[in-house]
């Protein structure tokens, strides 16, 4: 593990979100937008001064990001803003700040993008935009109001086919997207048992398995019929998400981490409906802590190298022993100590959390 790094972008109560294209990682969080060179995965370095993009809050609410052909989508607590990145060492904001009308500051913000078309979800419901021309977005729909979003709680989306599910403070939504413009929800409010109405969450999907995390533990969902989850055993106490603060997973090969404000753990999913946790590090030295814990956090892969932002500052991890180590126990990390000692090759910490991967794993989208 690196020693903590200063980004310059997040704040303790703020969001927080990183992303990467290439050897470019983009942080976000309540101070602004920073822009870091990763060429080097285990020393990265910031190009330039924090910008400031107008969207994000450093209230308690949550930044997410979305990337998709040269063009950056950012997303906060003050709206929607989108970036030109066709140089993704220097960011160029394309006209003012997007109202959407579903985001506010004190809660969780959510994008999902299926062709065309971007979903974008936030406390106060899901608006839908055309963003045929990717620079200019245009909204296709009134604002939708869910069932399943609280006003200060977390949302989360995943896409599956002509599925959407949205999860928030208030339970599970699966929406038709056959029609992507025009969202047509199934059923009712699904409690999945795994969320809390102020906490944050998140979801991600491996071939007909679902995993909901959030502020009460983790679920898990056999989706073979996507529009009538059914949720497989009790739920899980995961030990590191708490009924406050944020939620994040990351799907990398066989093995899921998740991340919340008490610290991080990692399970075995070679059988998806069947995680077997293999350990913890409860301590990352990059969250918010005690009396802070309304902080962000975010997770990135870049290369073998797993960069975790959150209140403190940024920290690098090894990731080579995640897919090679055994069941172990929980251990404590400290900033700059060397996991080797401990026979564990990862930590992160998480409140509120966007993450992106490369090929090797799944793309999640989870806010608080």
């Amino acid at each position: 593990m690196s020693g903590v790094i200063k980004t310059g972008a997040i704040a303790d109560g703020g969001g927080a979100v990183i992303r990467s294209i290439g050897n470019t990682a983009f942080i976000a969080g309540g101070k602004g937008l920073a822009v870091f060179d990763t060429s080097n995965p285990s020393a990265p370095s910031r190009i330039g001064e924090v910008m400031q993009t107008g969207a994000l809050s450093s209230l308690g609410g949550t930044a997410a990001i979305e990337l998709i052909d040269g063009i950056m989508y950012i997303a906060g607590g003050k709206g929607l803003a989108v970036y030109n990145i066709e140089n993704p060492k220097a960011p160029s904001r394309l006209g003012p700040v997007i109202n959407t009308g579903v985001l506010h500051d004190g809660a969780g913000a959510a994008i999902a993008v299926a062709g065309a078309t971007m979903f974008v979800a936030g406390s106060k419901g899901l608006v839908v935009y055309d963003i045929s021309n990717r620079a200019a977005p245009s909204r296709v729909s009134e604002i939708i109001k869910t069932g399943a979003l609280s006003y200060e709680g977390g949302a989360a989306i995943a896409l599956l086919g002509d599925t959407m599910f949205i999860a928030g403070g208030k339970g599970l939504a699966v929406y038709d997207i056959s029609v992507p413009t025009a969202p047509s929800r199934v059923g009712g409010i699904i409690d999945t048992g795994a969320l809390a109405y102020d906490a944050g969450i998140t979801m991600s999907i491996i071939d007909n398995t679902m995993f909901v995390a959030g502020g009460k533990g983790l679920a898990v969902y056999d989706i073979s019929n996507p529009v009538t989850p059914s949720r497989i055993g009790s739920v899980i106490n995961t030990g590191v998400i708490g009924s406050q603060g944020g939620a994040a997973m990351a799907l990398v090969e066989n093995r899921m981490l998740i991340a919340g404000s008490k610290g991080f753990v990692v399970y075995d999913v070679s059988s998806p409906a069947s995680p077997v946790r293999l350990g913890a590090i409860m301590n990352s030295g990059v969250l918010s802590q005690g009396s802070d814990c309304i902080g962000g956090a975010g997770i990135t892969l870049v290369g073998r190298a797993i960069f975790v932002v959150g209140g403190k500052g940024l920290a690098v991890f090894d990731m080579n022993q995640i897919v090679a180590e055994g069941p172990h126990g929980d251990v404590q990390s400290q900033p700059g100590q060397n996991l080797d000692t401990v026979h564990v090759g990862f930590d992160a910490s998480s409140m509120h959390a966007n993450i992106q991967f490369d090929s090797k794993a799944a793309l999640l989208t989870s806010r608080y």
